[in-house]
């Protein structure tokens, strides 16, 4: 028995139009689900909802936007809490529902589809709110988690991005930037 295909995600960041392109070819990615609130870059035109769909297409790939649907800073005043987006709250939306339900046929018909996300950072075991992750695992080394840190406090986006880890609580690129002792130490040792 084969393995399923998994719903991929994909953040453009450092990437070209091009590089994006590349490795949805490679991994044969049928359908992109843009789920950003605001798929327009300013720092990245060429990422803006219109022209990418164009180069999406142009490669026999579909392109649908659901980032009203799914996307990290929902327009429901309802969703927030002191400012803050409470995912517990989108959770409940009808809007949310019907998006992780749409997801989940793709899954089902064994789709090949990506997220793409600029709001959301997936950071694994990397960065936890606050910490970071473990180096005394096998395969693990003090020396490229604080390459990894260094680079992760270099990446060009949004301090507001939502920063998802494997487990616990959520933060954002600017808090980790401002707070995290350990990326902190990082950058002091480069």
């Amino acid at each position: 028995m084969t393995d399923p295909i998994p719903i991929y995600t994909i953040g453009y960041g450092a990437r070209s139009v091009e590089a994006l392109l590349a490795v949805l070819q490679t991994w044969q990615i049928a359908f992109v689900i843009d789920i950003r609130s605001a798929p327009y870059s300013r720092f990245k035109p060429e990422f803006s909802k219109e022209s990418l769909a164009r180069e999406i297409e142009r490669r026999h790939i579909r392109y649908l936007y659901m980032g009203d649907l799914l996307g990290g800073r929902p327009a429901d005043p309802a969703c927030y809490r002191d400012g803050k987006v409470d995912y517990d709250l989108v959770k409940q939306t009808a809007a949310y529902q019907e998006g992780i339900g749409r997801l989940r046929r793709a899954f089902a018909q064994q789709r090949r589809v990506v997220l793409l996300c600029s709001e959301y950072l997936f950071v694994g075991d990397t960065v936890f709110q606050g910490s970071i992750g473990r180096t005394d695992l096998e395969g693990g080394s003090d020396r490229k988690l604080e390459a990894s840190l260094r680079k992760f406090a270099g990446l060009p986006i949004p301090k507001e991005t939502q920063l998802l880890p494997g487990h616990g609580d959520f933060s954002t690129y600017g808090e980790e930037l401002e707070t995290n002792y350990y990326i902190k130490a990082a950058l002091r040792n480069a």
